[in-house]
């Protein structure tokens, strides 16, 4: 069964979801109650092997860390009731 979870990101901090192997999937960002927040796609029957993916919110004007070798646009996450705007990226090191 495919089932969305959701995480809150910590903005500036890197986010370790866990999903798995073969099927777990990054769907979008979007501020929810005034923090960004990750939903990501799981296949409950799927029986591959759990891998730690990485997730970054980078402030707009705020520098990107030079150890990430490779970034993935996931969504942008803005809201009427914060002044930031985050850029959530899954990241490789």
């Amino acid at each position: 069964m495919k089932v969305i979870h959701k995480v809150t990101l910590n903005p500036l901090e890197v986010t370790t979801v866990s999903l798995k192997k073969d099927t777990g999937e990054p769907l979008t960002a979007a501020m929810q109650d005034g923090k960004p927040t990750l939903w990501y796609l799981l296949d409950t029957d799927d029986d591959s092997e759990n891998v730690d993916r990485y997730f970054y919110g980078a402030g707009t004007g705020q520098p990107i860390p030079s150890e990430f070798k490779r970034m993935n646009f996931i969504g942008t996450c803005s809201s009427t009731s914060s002044p930031y705007i985050w850029h959530v990226f899954e990241v490789f090191k």
